[in-house]
């Protein structure tokens, strides 16, 4: 099987604004045509995603372990 890229959250954000865009003018689409409104969707998707920043998943930070001395561990006792 190939792997799947995984879609940016800029990606998905633009992909929902063309969605909703597209439901909510559907006067527009009839006014413009089909090739006209996708293009303008497209433009508008773009201006309204300029400010998200993708941000790339944090790395685990590693847990030093730390080693005890016998003597400490006496002390404890």
């Amino acid at each position: 099987m190939a792997k799947e890229k995984a879609v940016s959250a800029k990606k998905q954000a633009r992909q929902q604004i063309v969605v909703q865009l597209q439901t909510a003018l559907p006067g527009i689409l009839e006014a413009l045509g089909q090739k006209e409104f996708d293009s303008r969707l497209k433009k508008v998707s773009k201006i309204l995603t300029e400010g998200i920043k993708v941000k790339s998943p944090k790395k685990a930070k590693e847990v030093k372990k730390v080693k005890i001395k016998q003597a400490d561990k006496e002390k404890a006792a």
